[in-house]
C-alpha cells in the first residue's frame, strides 16, 4: 500500500476542510447540471441529479485546461500514467449518488499530481503564477519563507485570489466563492505560523492551496 508523505497530507487536509465548509452551506437546491451525455434517459424524481460531478475523463480534462500544462505520454508523462493507471477511482459517470468519499479522496489525488507539477520546479511555476509575487523563481529562504509570503494577509489574499480565479474563474459574488477563499485564507494562514523558514515550505502551501481549489473547481458541475 502507498504511504502518503506529509505534504499529501496537508494538500489532503485543506481540502477536505475546506470542502465541508465551502459546501455545507452554499449550494443552491435550484441549481441545475448542464447539458451532458448521461445516458439514463427515464423520468427523474424530484431533485434527482440536482447536482451532478463530473466524470474522470471530465476531471481530467478540465485539470489540463484549467493548469495549462500539456500532458501525454511523453510530455508530463508522470501525470498520464498517473490518470490511466487510477482513473478507474474517480467517479465513472455524472450520478452525484455514486459520488462516494474514496471518488473524492481519488479526485484530490489526481488534483494533488497536477499542482505538483505546477509549483515543483520554476519553469511551472513562474509560467502558472506569472503577475503575481508567487511567479518568481525561489531563490531566498530569507524573502520568499512562509513568514514573508503565506502569513502576511496581502501576499496570501494575492495567492488564494489567483488560484480561484484560474480554477473558478472570476469573482461571480457567490456564498459559495466567498466562504471558499475564507476558508483558504484561514487554513493557510494557520498552516503558515511557525513553519520552517524556506522555500520549500512555501511551495508546500503553495500546492496545498492549489489542491483545494482545483479539487472543488473539477468536481461538481
Amino acid at each position: 500500500m502507498k504511504t502518503l508523505s506529509s505534504k499529501k497530507l496537508i494538500a489532503l487536509y485543506l481540502t477536505s476542510l475546506v470542502w465541508l465548509s465551502a459546501c455545507s452551506t452554499s449550494l443552491s437546491p435550484g441549481y441545475v447540471p448542464s447539458s451532458s451525455t448521461d445516458t439514463d434517459s427515464g423520468p427523474a424524481d424530484d431533485g434527482k441529479m440536482a447536482l451532478g460531478v463530473k466524470n474522470y475523463q471530465q476531471i481530467f480534462d478540465s485539470l489540463v485546461v484549467m493548469t495549462g500544462l500539456t500532458v501525454s505520454d511523453s510530455v508530463n508523462s508522470n501525470l498520464f500514467n498517473y490518470f490511466t493507471t487510477n482513473k478507474a477511482t474517480l467517479p465513472p459517470d455524472m450520478d452525484i449518488q455514486k459520488f462516494l468519499p474514496n471518488k473524492m479522496n481519488s479526485t484530490t489525488n489526481l488534483a494533488y499530481e497536477f499542482c505538483e507539477v505546477l509549483t515543483s520546479n520554476n519553469a511551472t511555476q513562474t509560467t502558472f503564477f506569472a503577475g503575481t509575487s508567487f511567479g518568481v523563481v525561489f531563490s531566498s529562504n530569507a524573502t520568499q519563507s512562509p513568514a514573508q509570503l503565506i502569513v502576511p494577509l496581502d501576499k496570501r489574499a494575492e495567492l488564494v485570489d489567483h488560484l480561484l480565479n484560474r480554477f473558478l474563474g472570476a469573482d461571480d459574488g457567490s456564498n459559495f466563492r466567498a466562504d471558499t477563499r475564507q476558508s483558504m485564507m484561514d487554513l493557510l494562514g494557520d498552516l503558515a505560523q511557525g513553519a520552517p523558514a524556506n522555500t520549500g515550505e512555501t511551495r508546500l502551501l503553495m500546492r496545498g492551496a492549489c489542491t483545494v481549489a482545483a479539487t472543488i473547481a473539477v468536481s461538481f458541475i
